[in-house]
């Protein structure tokens, strides 16, 4: 299918393509051609003109050599004179200046008409020789334009007679820039041409790619309820089909989870409350098992009187102090100080062993209750050993200071335990009458 989809767009595509070069070939052909042929053109007449000067003046040199044999002055004829300066058997009017030499002495040099419309035109004559678009035909640059360069020779017995005339030529650079530009207007014609279809060649090839990787990247942004559109033949189809059954089986299988997930949830969060009612009912309502969402009310009842960070062994110390210096201010005569000032140093023995960093707030319920709170960000606790903590004296799963957990629970008129594998709560609440 690949390859009929090839065949279908890129061979004509290749074929149209193979045409146009060879169409923008022959214009360019042509235009060099034209070049050449209206330039020759532009020159035979000067050229010839140029020779033919040179032969008059060679015959005319004759002339004089034999007029000095006989001991005559000689001048230059009436016919030659008069040719120059009549240049109606020439373009008269594009006539800049004629310049003859022989063994590098001026003959003969004269003004022509269209040398008036220039600046210095005695100066053109010594100028440099430049050649047009790589062409082998002579042009003379200066600053009013070009000059074109018309040469002819002819011997005689002491040397050359060389002529020199200068024509102007800018209506003939300014027909070749018309061409040019219009050449260029329709070459960039061409070249847009074959880029727009050679885009629209890519875009029409990989726009089912293009769908795949939008797909995929907003199914790993979570959404496999995408799939692709099967808006091509072939191997990339097949590939499609392929990716598509991927995402439906991991669909199903993310599915599958949640529903074990929901379930397992469901399960431990049953086995949690069973668990919790247990407790309850064994220690007579004294310990109470909440999940993390069930535990809001307990922290934010009461008012706060302190609190205190707890990141080190030191924080132990610092946190029973500070316990105790809230307590000795609101109770001065409370007799249990030095065993609730235990408890506290053994939750925060806790934190330092278990979670290494967590916090103590100290509120106040009633005018007879202080409530202790003890948070942490650690692993959390392990409710299978829950029991041992409870009920068996100086019961620890690492070494600590004091009695453990089941001290806090004896002592305290109320005992609260939260744990996740985000962290761990305690709370217990003391009477101070």
């Amino acid at each position: 299918m690949e390859r009929n989809r090839i065949e279908r767009y890129y061979y004509p595509l290749l074929i149209n393509t193979l045409l146009v070069l060879a169409l923008t070939g022959g214009i360019i052909g042509q235009f060099a051609s034209y070049q050449r042929t209206i330039w020759a053109h532009f020159t035979e007449n000067i050229n010839e003109h140029a020779h033919e000067l040179a032969q008059r003046f060679a015959l005319e040199q004759r002339c004089a050599e034999q007029d000095r044999t006989l001991g005559r002055d000689h001048n230059f004829s009436r016919e030659v004179l008069a040719h120059l300066a009549n240049e109606h058997n020439f373009i008269s009017t594009q006539v800049v200046a004629w310049n003859i030499t022989s063994n590098s002495k001026i003959l003969f040099r004269k003004k022509g008409r269209f040398a008036s419309k220039l600046k210095k035109w005695e100066e053109f004559l010594s100028g440099p020789i430049v050649f047009f678009w790589g062409s082998r035909f002579g042009l003379r640059q200066v600053s009013d334009g070009y000059l074109m360069v018309g040469t002819g020779q002819a011997k005689v017995d002491n040397g050359l007679i060389k002529t020199e005339i200068l024509v102007e030529a800018n209506g003939f650079i300014r027909e070749q820039s018309r061409i040019a530009l219009s050449l260029a207007v329709v070459l960039s014609a061409i070249i847009s041409i074959l880029a727009i279809q050679f885009r629209l060649a890519i875009m029409w090839l990989y726009r089912p790619l293009e769908g795949i990787m939008d797909t995929m990247e907003r199914i790993s942004a979570g959404n496999l309820s995408l799939r692709v559109a099967e808006t091509t033949g072939g191997r990339i189809r097949s590939f499609i089909r392929s990716f598509n059954n991927m995402v439906s089986e991991l669909d199903r299988s993310r599915k599958n989870l949640e529903s074990e997930l929901t379930r397992t949830k469901e399960q431990h969060a049953l086995m949690m409350q069973i668990y919790s009612d247990v407790l309850y009912s064994v220690t007579q309502g004294k310990f109470l098992l909440l999940s993390p969402d069930r535990l809001g009310d307990h922290l934010a009842g009461g008012n706060r009187l302190g609190s205190a960070k707890i990141a080190g062994p030191d924080d132990v110390q610092v946190a029973r102090l500070y316990a105790k210096s809230i307590i000795q201010q609101l109770y001065p005569d409370y007799e249990d100080l030095k065993m609730l000032l235990v408890c506290i140093s053994e939750a925060s023995t806790n934190i330092v062993k278990h979670a290494l960093t967590g916090k103590m707030i100290i509120k106040k319920l009633d005018e007879k209750t202080l409530r202790f709170i003890f948070t942490d960000r650690g692993p959390g606790m392990s409710l299978d050993k829950l029991p041992l903590m409870l009920f068996f004296k100086g019961y620890s799963t690492k070494t600590s200071l004091g009695y453990g957990f089941k001290l806090i629970f004896e002592f305290a008129s109320r005992v609260i335990l939260s744990t996740s594998s985000g962290g761990t709560t305690v709370i217990f609440d003391v009477s101070m009458k």
